[in-house]
């Protein structure tokens, strides 16, 4: 009860386009069949665009990082445990910290001011 219809793109075995294969059964349900060899192709041609777009984002001359390099686990699971997190200049902390002070005397010293005012 199998009515199979095959429909070729171009023959020859180095064609580089799908072969598609409709195969109707008695319930009428379609299905689309393709050769794994066109499967392959398809998964390195996705594998080499991935690559692209990553050497492109994270790449030599770029400022960017993946989050798992950023978020390490390699630091978590060390004997020794470290923060998953590594900040390179350590003075950049020490430096927002300064900033928080002084942020905070200045609003004080405003909210004082307008509520003398008041």
């Amino acid at each position: 009860n199998l009515q199979k219809k095959n429909e070729e793109c171009e023959k020859g075995s180095d064609s580089k386009k799908v072969k598609v294969q409709k195969v109707q059964s008695s319930s009428q349900k379609s299905y689309l069949a393709l050769r794994l060899k066109d499967q392959d192709l398809r998964d390195s041609r996705q594998q080499a665009a991935k690559a692209f777009i990553h050497n492109c984002l994270y790449g030599p001359g770029t400022n960017r990082t993946t989050v798992n390099k950023f978020l390490s686990l390699d630091n978590k699971r060390l004997p020794v445990k470290k923060a998953a997190a590594q900040f390179l200049n350590h003075a950049w902390g020490i430096q927002k910290k300064q900033n928080a002070k002084r942020f905070k005397r200045r609003w004080m010293f405003r909210k004082m001011k307008t509520n003398k005012s008041k």
